[in-house]
Formats: structure tokens, C-alpha cells, sequence
């Protein structure tokens, strides 16, 4: 499929077929492991000579020098702090944020869009998909017509990302939103992040679990033929 219509999740039936590419968002998470000099000695095993010879003192040699040097540089190690700041308009970027959460819930898309920069947007829950602004109110405007009861509940947090590609204010959003469409009463909680600048939002990122909105309405997989 395309581009996921909303960051919400505008519930319609699609085909099978088309409900299982929308389910295909994938996250990759790498980690970076220090070791201590207690680790890396560990897992040396011991050299099988019955004589010391100049080759294992000199290996021992770099392995000092090289732990010395794994202690140095752990001690200029980057903290929180080094790139991640409070946020100095707090107050007014999650009042913004609150308010326009509140404002596509409720149905007021022309509060909602004067929140949006020029500039907007959005992306999630899956890798490529993305809206921008018109995109965006066009997506609610479909929710509207199969959802009803719409109401949110959600907390906010916000902090300032100090430098790089995602440099500027952020605010956090961990909410449920609640509706019902085809007589089933869906609870789905989300987590999105949006970036605002000069007190309008102009870069979001929306998570939340597609499946389980479909597996409540009936859908079900099936796996590929041949597969056990």
C-alpha cells in the first residue's frame, strides 16, 4: 500500500493483501558494547608455550596499552547532557501539542492545520510512510467518516535535542485513543514525538500497533502457501 493514510489509524476494510503491507514496519536498533579491561583479559585464552617469548610480551604490552587507553577515553565519554537540554519554551510547545491532539480528535481541523507549519511533516507508523499537511487533514476527514466516540487521553514530556539532524524542541506524547467504527469499540495506545519550532509543529514521528485495530475487527493472516 501506499503511504499510510493518518498517523492514527483511519479504519477501513482493505483486503488482506493490503492490511499485511501496512503491518510491515520494521525497527532496527543497534547497540555499542564497551568492554572493561576485566572483560577483554577474560576472554583471552591462555597462550599454550612453556616458555614466554617475545611475541607474548609484546602482546601483553599492547593489551595494557590498550586498556589503559579504553579507561581514557571512557572518562571523555559523551553524557545526557552534551546532547540533550531542557526545553526553554516548554510551556508553550506542549500547549501546542495538546492542542493539537485535542483539535483532530474533536474534529476542529481548521484549529488543527493553524498548528501545522507550512513545512509539515509527518511520518509513521510504518518506514515509508508519510503525510504532509494536507495529506494529513485529509486523513482525518476519512476517520470522521467511519469513527465515532473519539476521545484521547495522553501525557506529555518535552526536552531540547542540542545538535545534529534532529536539533530543536521536542515534545512526547504517550496517549490512548479511543474510538469505535463498525459497532467494535477500539482502544489504541500510541506514542508519538513532534518537533515545533516558532510555536507550530513541523515534523512528527506516530508508533502504534496496526495489527491488533485489525485482529478486533476480524481480520485475520494467513501465511504465504507452502509455509508450516
Amino acid at each position: 500500500m501506499e503511504e499510510s493514510k493518518n498517523h492514527w489509524c483511519a479504519i477501513k476494510k482493505h483486503s488482506k493483501s493490503v492490511a499485511v503491507r501496512k503491518l510491515k514496519a520494521f525497527v532496527r536498533f543497534e547497540k555499542v558494547v564497551l568492554l572493561s579491561p576485566e572483560e577483554i583479559t577474560g576472554s583471552l585464552k591462555p597462550l599454550k608455550m612453556k616458555t614466554i617469548t617475545s611475541t607474548s610480551i609484546l602482546l601483553a604490552f599492547l593489551l595494557l596499552f590498550s586498556t589503559s587507553s579504553l579507561r581514557a577515553q571512557d572518562g571523555n565519554a559523551m553524557h545526557h547532557k552534551d546532547y540533550i537540554g531542557e526545553n526553554p519554551t516548554a510551556d508553550a510547545d506542549i500547549k501546542v501539542v495538546s492542542d493539537y491532539t485535542n483539535a483532530v480528535v474533536s474534529g476542529d481541523l481548521v484549529k488543527a492545520k493553524s498548528l501545522l507549519a507550512a513545512s509539515y511533516m509527518g511520518y509513521g507508523p510504518g518506514p515509508v510512510d508519510s503525510a504532509n499537511v494536507n495529506k494529513e487533514m485529509q486523513s482525518w476527514e476519512t476517520n470522521y467518516t467511519t469513527q465515532t466516540n473519539r476521545k484521547v487521553e495522553f501525557i506529555t514530556q518535552t526536552f531540547r535535542v542540542l545538535n545534529g539532524d534532529l536539533q530543536g524542541n521536542w515534545v512526547s506524547v504517550w496517549g490512548t485513543y479511543y474510538f469505535t467504527t463498525d459497532g467494535k469499540d477500539i482502544k489504541l495506545p500510541y506514542q508519538s514525538t513532534m518537533h515545533v519550532t516558532n510555536g507550530k509543529i513541523d515534523r512528527s514521528i506516530i508508533y502504534f500497533d496496526l495489527l491488533s485495530v485489525f485482529q478486533k475487527l476480524g481480520y485475520t493472516l494467513t501465511p504465504p502457501a507452502g509455509n508450516k
